[in-house]
This record gives C-alpha cells, structure tokens and sequence, in this order.
C-alpha cells in the first residue's frame, strides 16, 4: 500500500495562522527599527555636516553657512529641514549661496516620515572663520511617526560643539 504525504487543510490553516501572528507582531518592529535607523542617519547627517562647516571655516579663514535646502543648491526660509540642508563657503558674508561660493555639502530628504526643525529664527547657520556659529545655541528637533515622546535633539553651542539629548514632550509639527 502506498502512502500519500502531505498537510491536512487543518494544518494549512494552524500554519497560516501562525504566520498571520507572526506578521502582525513583526511589522511593527520592523517599522519602529526602520524609524529608529532613519533618525540615526539624520543625527550623523547633521552631525558631520555641522562638522564639516566648522572645520571648513577654521582651517580655511573663511565664513561657512548651513541652511536648509529642497533642491540642493539654495536655502529654503524655514526652519524645517526634513527636506534636506546645503553647507556653502560664504565669501561675501550675504549668507546666501552664490556663484562663486563653493558648495561643501548637500543632504536630500532621509526619510518622508522624519521632520526635523530648527529653533525659532535659525533659519541658517553661519560659521565665523574661528569655527564658533553666529547668534544663539541651535536647537535641532528630530522627530518621527511613531511619537512625540521617541522625539531626539541636537543642541549645538556657538562654539560650534553638538551634544544629543531627549527631546521634551511637545509638538514635531511647530516651531518652537
């Protein structure tokens, strides 16, 4: 007698479950893992470019700016940066890019559900020829889809030194 190997349509339906639960339990992980991993990219994004800048206008004498930027080669007037930022030599000191600026660096948007903003009125950031940043501290706020609470920021002092910190429970859709 030959025997005739194979899966019941019971155990069909006790595997699909299994995987069913399996999924549900996993893509979230996986979402929040992702959210984490993007929010990393964009402190270490912002980090060496802030690094760059600094590094440009002290060795090089010459003034440097951060900005935000959508297209890569002129400031946006935000504060929001989600959409990407530009780092430029600032020869005329008009904190604008020109032509004859050269271009240090570009960032395009890291991720579509990640926002990061600005303190109020920073809407660049200008490196003096020592290194140190014009006007007040800056205040970076990264923020994600999964929670105000998970928010990240970035101070940087205007000595031009970046520290991390826990971001306070409040709006990553306003300025502040």
């Amino acid at each position: 007698m030959n025997r005739i190997s194979g899966f019941t349509l019971l155990e069909l339906l006790v595997a699909l479950a299994i995987l069913a639960i399996v999924f549900i339990v996993a893509i979230p992980a996986y979402s929040s893992a992702s959210a984490r991993s993007d929010m990393g990219v964009a402190e270490s994004a912002i980090f060496t470019s802030i690094n760059n800048a600094v590094n440009f206008s002290f060795t090089g004498g010459t003034r440097a700016v951060l900005c935000p930027s959508s297209n890569g080669s002129s400031c946006d007037n935000s504060f929001d940066w989600s959409h990407g930022w530009l780092s430029f030599e600032d020869k005329n000191a008009n904190r604008e890019r020109d032509a004859e600026d050269k271009k240090l660096g570009s960032y395009d948007k890291i991720s579509p559900d990640l926002h990061i903003l600005t303190s109020a009125g920073r809407t660049r950031i200008a490196f003096q020829s020592g290194g140190g940043n014009f006007g007040s501290n800056v205040h970076f706020k990264l923020c994600d889809e999964r929670s105000p609470r998970r928010a990240r920021s970035l101070f940087l002092s205007n000595k031009g030194r970046v520290r991390v910190a826990e971001s306070p429970q409040t709006s990553c859709t306003q300025q502040f």
